[in-house]
């Protein structure tokens, strides 16, 4: 813990889990319930910011990723692959953005089984309009960072990243209470 920043619930719980279990090392369990307090701060700012213009967090993600593609129209699954969400979330983000008339869907004319999702004009003006704000949010949130610390933390952020989904496989799959998930946890 740095001298300057105060101690933190983060800190706190790994303190009592050290007072409890001397022996086991909770840095990796300070940084993943650092990661996941900011993604739950971050995602209930957005969500409240997104919902003045009737749209979630997960609204805007699917409006945005169209909005950077060629035409604004991508597959349902290049949606999910190019953004931060899951097919399924995907899709259903993408029956209630089509209810408000924000994005269509339409058969590839080269595969009729693949569906385009597309911007609609309505759905090109609205991202336009509040993409600018969501940035500039962003920034604010990190603010208190310097820029060189934020380009700091982008290799390193990038490297947790690789190396959880390089063992997602085996830490998920592992069985838990037994003498072989100590070896592969």
């Amino acid at each position: 813990m740095e001298n300057d920043v105060p101690a933190d619930s983060v800190d706190r719980a790994i303190l009592e889990w050290q007072a409890q279990r001397p022996d086991e090392d909770f840095m990796a369990m300070a940084m993943f319930g650092r990661l996941s307090r900011i993604v739950m701060y971050q995602r209930a700012i957005f969500n409240r910011r997104h919902e003045i213009a009737g749209l979630t967090l997960s609204d805007f993600d699917v409006l945005s990723t169209l909005s950077r593609a060629p035409e604004h129209t991508l597959s349902a699954g290049a949606i999910a692959d190019s953004s931060l969400l899951t097919l399924g979330a995907v899709s259903m983000r993408i029956d209630r953005l089509e209810r408000d008339g924000m994005v269509t869907r339409n058969r590839s004319t080269e595969d009729r089984r693949i569906v385009l999702v597309s911007l609609t004009g309505q759905g090109c003006e609205l991202i336009q309009r509040i993409h600018p704000m969501h940035v500039k949010a962003q920034s604010r949130l990190l603010s208190d960072l310097t820029d060189d610390e934020v380009a700091a933390l982008q290799p390193l952020l990038r490297k947790v990243e690789r190396s959880v989904r390089a063992h997602e496989e085996e830490v998920r799959s592992a069985p838990i209470g037994t003498e072989e998930s100590s070896s592969a946890v």
